[in-house]
């Protein structure tokens, strides 16, 4: 490969990874209005409920997400899976 060519490839490596960045971001600044959103939801119930949800996905990483509601809680790990309730 000429010296030409191994710099459009560094190029085009760069602007992907930038690309990816400002998605991994987006997604970040989304799940964190959401969170939110679900803590000011969660406030406003009576009696105390307790409502609220992590899930994290990177590519090539295994899913991972927390959900709890009430005395629920459900938690998920790539595949496996675990669901407990407290009193």
């Amino acid at each position: 490969m000429s010296k030409h060519g191994k710099n459009l490839a560094v190029t085009n490596a760069a602007k992907q990874a930038g690309r990816q960045i400002a998605v991994a971001a987006l997604a970040g600044r989304r799940l964190t209005a959401l969170m939110a959103e679900g803590e000011r939801i969660a406030s406003s119930l009576p009696n105390g409920h307790q409502r609220s949800l992590q899930a994290v996905c990177a590519e090539g990483a295994p899913f991972s997400a927390l959900i709890k509601h009430g005395n629920t809680t459900m938690q998920f790990e790539g595949n496996s899976f675990a669901v407990t309730t407290h009193d």
